[in-house]
């Protein structure tokens, strides 16, 4: 974790992050650290509940956010917006883009 402190420091880097809510094998807690080191540099994305499991049907204990929770012909779900979230972070950051950040259009 120095590590990646010192190049965020260094280099003024984002680091984005995703886990589910509920998610058993990235509790809050390793978010938290993350967070506590970071700073304003960690940028938490974090999936609600109520969404990915009511209103998506994923497991309680969902873990892989970036997985087929996002396919293409689904309903939009938590999951989509994740994927859309990844890439204007990396668009944005890495190429420079100014372009909005995704918007979740889920009902």
């Amino acid at each position: 974790m120095l590590a990646l402190q010192q190049a965020v420091n260094e280099h003024h880097l984002r680091v984005l992050g995703f886990r589910f809510e509920l998610d058993p094998i990235s509790p809050p807690e390793r978010f938290a650290n993350i967070r506590q080191r970071l700073k304003s540099a960690f940028i938490d994305a974090t999936l609600p509940a109520a969404d990915y499991i009511y209103r998506d049907g994923c497991p309680s204990n969902a873990h892989a956010v970036l997985t087929d929770g996002y396919s293409e012909g689904k309903p939009e779900t938590r999951g989509h917006l994740a994927y859309r979230q990844l890439v204007w972070f990396l668009k944005t950051h890495l190429d420079g883009a100014q372009i909005p950040p995704p918007v979740y259009s889920g009902s």
